[in-house]
Formats: C-alpha cells, sequence, structure tokens
C-alpha cells in the first residue's frame, strides 16, 4: 500500500513560516499544499472584493515562494469536499492537515 499523502489545506493562514500544520505534515511524508475558492463562502454578505484581493495576493505571494523551491501550491474551485473527494479518488489515502476554525 502506498503512502498516504498529507494534504495541508489553507484557508486563512497562507503562508509556509510559522505554520504548524504544514510542519506536521511534512515530518510524515509528501505534502501537497491546497488552497480552495469556496464559492459559497464569498457569496456571503461579510464577504468583500477588498478581501479576495488580499487572499489573491497571498497565493500568489505563496505561488512565487513555493516555485523558488520547487514546490507548486494547487487552487482548486468549488465544494471543499468535493475538492477533497477527488484528491481520495485520484490519489488514494489521504491525511488533511489544517488549521482548527472556531
Amino acid at each position: 500500500m502506498k503512502n498516504p499523502i498529507n494534504i495541508v489545506w489553507l484557508k486563512r493562514d497562507i503562508r509556509l513560516v510559522d505554520h504548524e500544520p504544514l510542519f506536521s505534515a511534512a515530518l510524515q511524508g509528501k505534502v501537497v499544499l491546497l488552497y480552495v475558492v469556496e464559492t459559497d463562502y464569498w457569496k456571503l454578505p461579510d464577504a468583500s472584493r477588498r478581501h479576495w484581493h488580499f487572499i489573491h495576493d497571498c497565493l500568489t505571494d505563496l505561488q512565487r515562494d513555493l516555485s523558488a523551491m520547487g514546490s507548486q501550491l494547487v487552487i482548486r474551485v468549488g465544494d471543499v469536499v468535493k475538492v477533497l473527494e477527488d484528491f481520495r479518488t485520484r490519489f488514494g489515502q489521504i491525511v488533511l492537515w489544517s488549521h482548527e476554525e472556531t
């Protein structure tokens, strides 16, 4: 059986430094950094264009930093459950890492 793929789901903490889930996942093996643009979230009344531009800029910076290290950020659009199910279907066993949200 293959080793599971460790997926670090980036939500609001879009950085490489001092990122506990990323550190823990990296100790376990191969890591995929994932950001999901959840369209339903961006339809909420408290979501703003300014917030999206900030997220976009952070993702752009992160992708640049990862490229310099020979890695990449995976960005998907849609329902996060469906996105994760697609990963599980394609790669078999996955382990999901992320910060806990309140």
